[in-house]
């Protein structure tokens, strides 16, 4: 008996990774062949033909389409349903959005895509020996596009909490450039507790340890208040000492994006040993 399966697609096969020896045995396969579409379509690009001995596709062939149409098409989709459904954002962002978006996609992601759409390729091919594969992921696979809006929504919503960051950042280095300096230097010593203590330019103590301070309500953190001392000081520089039992690089991150040059880190003096906290 033989058995016949037709794929068209608009992307070169030869150029995306797709292995036709991946959808047959050879030894089964009478007839490979991939044509340019031409003139003959205006939808698709390309027709790949197969004719075996044996079911076409076979199991890890399935396995094997769905891997290659989830790296050919996620990105694109990516794009098209960020059109689709988000409306309203500037070319720049809709790239930010885009960038956001795969970066944040996980294996479970990955895998989860893959499984879908496998499963939705097996029923397909139980009634059917020809496949358009732009067709099958508009028409076929609404769990992967599900999934997909949920990614963009996610990207979306972290676009947003990184532009108010930005600003955020932006108005206080603003700020900074118009006000002028109380100090010179402070320097920072983080305890393993999340307390902060500031030191003068000779790390003879400088202000009150944060400890001290009683935190209203939750109001505020530990984190709120040294910026907010860090501001209004607005020292020329500023030294953190670190130590390793605490770690804070968001903090650390912060204070690089809002004082720039003005920020160091310290790695290793009489301020950075754990051993020696007033």
């Amino acid at each position: 008996m033989e058995n016949f399966l037709t794929i068209a697609l608009k992307k070169n096969p030869y150029l995306t990774g797709f292995r036709l020896e991946e959808i047959v045995s050879s030894d089964k396969t009478e007839y490979i062949c991939v044509e340019r579409a031409g003139k003959r379509s205006s939808e698709y690009n390309y027709f790949i033909y197969l004719k075996s001995t044996e079911k076409l596709p076979q199991e890890n062939g399935i396995d094997f389409l769905g891997e290659w149409i989830l790296n050919n098409y996620k990105k694109e989709l990516l794009q098209e349903v960020l059109k689709s459904r988000f409306i309203g954002f500037y070319p720049d962002d809709t790239d930010e959005i885009l960038k956001i978006a795969e970066k944040s996609t996980s294996v479970f992601d990955e895998i989860y895509c893959k499984k879908i759409i496998v499963k939705n390729l097996s029923n397909y091919f139980k009634e059917n020996n020809s496949l358009s594969i732009e067709g099958f992921l508009r028409f076929r696979v609404r769990e992967f596009k599900h999934l997909i809006e949920m990614l963009l929504s996610n990207a979306i919503d972290e676009f947003y909490i990184k532009e108010e960051y930005n600003e955020f950042t932006k108005l206080l280095k603003i700020y900074l450039e118009e006000s002028g300096s109380l100090v010179d230097l402070v320097h920072i010593q983080a305890n393993p507790d999340g307390n902060f203590i500031l030191y003068d330019f000779k790390k003879t103590r400088l202000l009150v340890s944060f400890d001290e301070i009683e935190l209203i309500e939750n109001a505020f953190t530990m984190e709120d208040l040294l910026l907010s001392q860090l501001i209004a000081l607005a020292p020329k520089k500023i030294i953190w000492h670190n130590n390793t039992e605490f770690k804070n690089l968001e903090l650390v991150n912060l204070f690089k994006d809002i004082f720039g040059n003005r920020f160091s880190e310290c790695t290793g003096c009489e301020l950075c040993d754990k051993e020696k906290y007033i």
